[in-house]
């Protein structure tokens, strides 16, 4: 393909038009980024405030048993 663009210009080109766009992926990712700037992208605030709502929400969470670590075959 010669559009006059280096190689992978071309290859980010023809992805992108074969990309096909969620609306409702696009929302949640919107929503998650509007979240995040409220908190300057902190992860350590953003985490603070889900687990603030968690605890406001009162429902009953259960944590599912750790797991066991798979076996080094090294």
């Amino acid at each position: 393909m010669g559009f006059g663009f280096p190689r992978s210009e071309t290859l980010k080109r023809s992805w992108e038009l074969d990309m096909w766009k969620d609306e409702i992926v696009e929302e949640i990712r919107k929503i998650r980024d509007d979240h995040a700037k409220k908190f300057n992208y902190d992860l350590d605030a953003i985490y603070e405030d889900l687990k603030k709502a968690e605890e406001k929400s009162g429902r009953i969470l259960i944590q599912p048993p750790a797991r066991k670590p798979l076996k080094s075959t090294a």
